[in-house]
């Protein structure tokens, strides 16, 4: 007997298109995992998805917008009989509703195939937002960014095979920032900010120097080292961006230091493109992270 593929429809409603006309798919995503392997335990498997019935012609995933068809419905075949879809919307830095866009998400687990022609809302005015950003680093991957990534500035990896570049709309309030190591690079760090070539850029201003060395949830945070004469902060992974930041030192002036956690204002600069740099013996890594914040009701963030 021959695999089965089932047959899954999901269309994708979005407020801002109803309102403003036209279709919103530049920067909209959908990830389809198998049932119950979310990302939340770091085990989160992608289902294997196809364009036909017959598992003939490889579907990438996540799916990009540019592959919905029928209006904003998106088609897939696998052979799994339950999903979990994440639909997630970068936004279009082109758009005048991008500020509008920028990391909103939407949510629906245990999808099967006779419950699947269902209707994702993404609202219009969605105050939480989460921005996920892929990046991979394996130097010979046809998915890696272009260039090296080995101590440079790169892009991120939404879509297997290319780069896309983020942006963050004006009005965002980025509270923290986590990252989620998939690939372990074994002594290798990474930084994540924004672009220094941008006016007001600081390219590890959300990660400076986290590690990469074992896979799972890892917080950018202070490293508290309990000295011989004083307790002090000794180093953070948390950027200038997110905290403010002074070493303390092993000495009988007790000298703590000092580490308070900040929000960054994405219209507070003139710099708005996210950028990561790995360190310089990077090859393996791959990851998301993920910047955690919300926009403002009733706040114009074109």
């Amino acid at each position: 007997m021959g695999i089965q593929y089932y047959q899954y429809h999901v269309a994708l409603k979005d407020e801002l298109g109803s309102v403003l006309g036209g279709r919103i798919t530049s920067g909209v995503v959908i990830e389809v995992r198998v049932a119950g392997t979310k990302e939340e335990s770091s085990t989160g498997t992608l289902a294997t998805l196809y364009s036909d019935p017959h598992g003939q012609n490889s579907l990438t995933n996540p799916i990009s917008g540019s592959s919905f068809t029928d209006f904003d419905r998106a088609e897939f075949f696998t052979s799994t009989g339950s999903v979990d879809i994440v639909v997630r919307d970068y936004g279009d830095a082109t758009a005048d509703d991008f500020g509008n866009r920028c990391g909103r998400y939407v949510m629906m687990y245990g999808v099967t195939p006779r419950s699947s022609n269902k209707t994702l809302l993404l609202p219009r005015y969605s105050t939480q937002r989460v921005i996920k950003i892929p990046f991979l680093a394996t130097g010979t991957d046809s998915s890696d960014t272009p260039n090296s990534w080995d101590a440079a500035e790169a892009s991120c990896v939404i879509t297997a095979g290319s780069s896309s570049t983020i942006k963050l709309c004006k009005g965002l309030v980025i509270t923290d920032a986590v990252l989620q190591v998939t690939a372990v690079d074994s002594g290798e760090t990474m930084d994540m900010g924004l672009l220094s070539s941008e006016t007001g850029g600081d390219a590890d201003g959300f990660f400076d120097g986290i590690s990469l060395a074992t896979a799972g949830w890892v917080n950018a945070t202070v490293t508290k080292t309990l000295g011989s004469n004083a307790d002090y902060y000794a180093s953070t992974t948390r950027g200038a961006l997110l905290a403010t930041f002074t070493a303390g030192a092993d000495t009988s002036a007790a000298t703590i230091g000092k580490y308070d956690p900040l929000n960054h204002y994405a219209d507070s600069l003139a710099a708005e493109t996210v950028s990561i740099t790995g360190s310089s013996g990077i090859d393996t890594a791959a990851g998301y992270a993920y910047l955690v914040g919300y926009v403002g009701p009733f706040v114009e963030v074109v």
